[in-house]
């Protein structure tokens, strides 16, 4: 049977930050729960040609990872998308992922 300390229903944008903060600085065994085949939230789920960031993109960056981390005001959803996808080893497990 699977224990855990702490379970994350979603794996968006925020989803992704609680993982980094519950397993890597408090260091609690995690799962993140997501309902989507990948991560990345409402940026997985729409598809409509042109979706962009409405919000300054520090709100999407992660102070954690340089990688991870956005430069510019406004990004696309391939641009969200592809930042959480090249993410450096050990940031995102995807062992510690349930996909439906």
């Amino acid at each position: 049977m699977l224990q855990f300390d702490t379970i994350i229903i979603g794996a968006g944008i925020s989803g992704l930050y609680q993982l980094h903060k519950c397993r890597d600085e408090l260091n609690l065994k995690t799962l993140v729960i997501e309902e989507g085949s990948d991560i990345g939230g409402t940026w997985y789920w729409n598809r409509y040609p042109g979706a962009r960031c409405d919000s300054e993109s520090h709100t999407y960056g992660y102070t954690f990872s340089k990688i991870l981390s956005l430069s510019i005001l406004v990004k696309s959803k391939t641009d969200l998308l592809g930042k959480l996808n090249v993410c450096p080893p050990g940031v995102f497990f995807i062992s510690f992922f349930i996909f439906s």
